[in-house]
């Protein structure tokens, strides 16, 4: 199970505005001038950026987290978005983007 996203990955979520104290680990790139430092998100910092529930006009919708069979995982408000992928932390992340996409940056700072 994939557990960290990818530099890339935590990259996109930098740049949407999830402040890099988030990110539980970092990426060592070694170089010739020494290394650097890139924020590493965590399954459980991808979870924790998630709101618990997801309110639309009078409707409030829970995170559903769900497993189908034994490869794909999916994560979602409802009928109103679900995000269906190999890894769990994938799902998550489509969702965190769709979150900062379609709402006003609802997720947790």
């Amino acid at each position: 199970m994939k557990d960290k996203l990818t530099m890339e990955q935590s990259q996109e979520l930098i740049e949407i505005g999830i402040p890099r104290k988030n990110a539980s680990e970092v990426f060592i790139i070694e170089g010739f001038m020494g290394n650097s430092y890139r924020p590493c998100f965590t399954l459980s910092d991808v979870l924790d950026l998630l709101p618990p529930t997801l309110t639309k006009r009078l409707d409030n919708w829970p995170l559903t987290i769900k497993r189908h069979g034994k490869e794909q995982w999916s994560a979602g408000y409802g009928p109103i978005v679900m995000m269906l992928e190999k890894e769990l932390i994938d799902a998550a992340f489509g969702l965190v983007k769709w979150l900062h996409e379609e709402y006003d940056k609802p997720t947790a700072k």
